[in-house]
């Protein structure tokens, strides 16, 4: 049975222990980017039409799963904290509770199934997109259950500081796809060609290749972990994920309308925003990471009640996002051309787009303090907070300022980036006043106590 901590409690918690954590979830993100390339890139020989609907149709499957992603975040909280408390034996039964909410959740999604041609009605009124795109979100609405199991597996994983055998699992299962996805779109090899309904089945049989991968390597815990539904627990978990599956939905709903506003300023201002987004993610992705390192050890430092270490985790991930999130802001602003030829963009998009590297690079520092910041109000068990806060920045001050600044004064996407750049210092700000104000560690500890009581 697991009961590693992320580091020890005795030592200091310096630049090593947090990166220890985030270089493999870091490669982990970077396959999963590297996959849905590579399904918009195989679909989009399909054609231009099958390219749009396979756009729409990932949007549509990320909001289906995004509830139930932070939901299931929860089990990564929990663990953390009945590790850091030495809690052995809850923390291996939580394996077995986040895989409960899975059969739930999965079962939900499986029977929201046959609402899935009237969604893509509301999507797009083309009606051969909607029966593409229906295809397409129809197997992965099927395969929600099996989906759901790898990210339960993956926080449960992380919860005890292991995050090298999730990446090997996802890393793994990512580059399945890719091998996939030409075999069922195309149907080579004697497969029949399933077109953009191929992308989905590999996906979903990579995902069931990852959790057969986890579940083996977790075996031993399973026969020893006790299996029964407790409800006092997965209360708990439910209490952590439930406020962080709000945010991700809602966060889901405001970046769409985020985007119709850029549409309404034309097809250059939408396709700058677009190309500018998938650039920046350079540098998302390892902020992004070390925020979530700095998650598990704040977690398990709380659990320890070991309130000084979570400060330390805070402080040593934020100066490490920082530095590296600075140095690419540096690199976006000194030389965006480097970064926008490779796409061929046209001039007038280019332009625009190089505008917005400069407005991202200006972010950067304070996108390092938000993420690491909610990161670990999350880890503490501040989830409420955190949706608070990422929710009334993005609905209160980024969409009518985006609205304002890009529609009424005709700025275009340079004004809706500014006021994105309006919602990502919002959110450092409100981190910042929490922690050091220390409200965090009073409401970490209150629901300690109600879940020992």
């Amino acid at each position: 049975m697991r009961t590693s901590l992320a580091c020890d409690l005795n030592q200091p918690i310096g630049v090593r222990e947090v990166w220890r954590l985030a270089w493999p979830m870091t490669i982990s993100m970077l396959s999963f980017t590297a996959m849905s390339v590579a399904d918009t890139l195989f679909v989009g020989w399909l054609g231009t039409t099958e390219l749009a609907a396979i756009g729409i149709a990932s949007i549509a499957a990320f909001a289906c799963s995004a509830f139930g992603m932070g939901l299931l975040a929860g089990v990564k909280i929990v663990t953390a904290h009945r590790i850091g408390a030495r809690q052995n034996a809850e923390a291996n039964s939580l394996l077995w509770q986040g895989l409960w909410l899975c059969v739930a959740m999965g079962f939900v999604g499986v029977c929201l199934t046959p609402l899935i041609p009237m969604i893509f009605t509301w999507l797009n009124p083309d009606p051969q997109i909607q029966a593409l795109g229906s295809e397409y979100l129809v197997v992965r609405m099927l395969g929600l259950p099996v989906g759901f199991t790898v990210i339960a597996l993956t926080q449960w994983y992380q919860g005890f500081g292991d995050m090298k055998t999730p990446m090997v699992a996802n890393v793994g299962a990512n580059g399945l796809n890719i091998l996939l996805d030409p075999l069922f779109i195309f149907g080579w090899g004697g497969v029949p060609m399933l077109g953009m309904a191929g992308a989905a089945w590999a996906t979903v049989i990579a995902w069931s290749v990852a959790v057969i991968g986890l579940l083996l390597h977790s075996r031993q815990t399973l026969r020893e972990a006790a299996w029964r539904p407790n409800g006092a627990l997965i209360n708990e978990v439910v209490r952590m994920g439930l406020p962080l599956g709000v945010q991700r939905i809602l966060g889901v709903l405001g970046f769409l309308l985020f985007s119709v506003v850029l549409g309404w300023c034309g097809e250059e201002h939408l396709a700058a925003h677009v190309l500018v987004m998938r650039i920046v993610s350079i540098s998302f992705l390892p902020g992004y990471a070390i925020g979530e390192s700095a998650s598990v050890l704040v977690g398990q430092a709380f659990g320890a009640e070991r309130p000084k270490r979570a400060y330390e985790a805070w402080w040593t991930a934020t100066w490490l996002a920082i530095v590296v999130m600075a140095i690419c802001a540096t690199l976006f602003i000194a030389m965006p051309g480097v970064f926008l030829q490779p796409f061929r963009p046209e001039q007038s998009v280019f332009v625009l787009a190089a505008q917005l590297m400069v407005i991202a690079g200006l972010f950067q520092v304070f996108d390092a303090v938000a993420m690491v910041g909610l990161c670990c109000l999350a880890g503490a068990g501040d989830t409420r907070f955190s949706m608070f806060t990422t929710v009334s920045c993005m609905w209160l001050i980024n969409l009518p300022l985006a609205v304002y600044l890009a529609v009424e004064l005709e700025m275009g996407a340079p004004g809706a980036w500014w006021a994105m750049t309006a919602e990502i210092t919002g959110i450092a700000a409100l981190c910042l006043w929490r922690i050091y104000s220390g409200r965090w560690m009073r409401r970490a500890r209150g629901q300690n106590d109600a879940a020992a009581s």
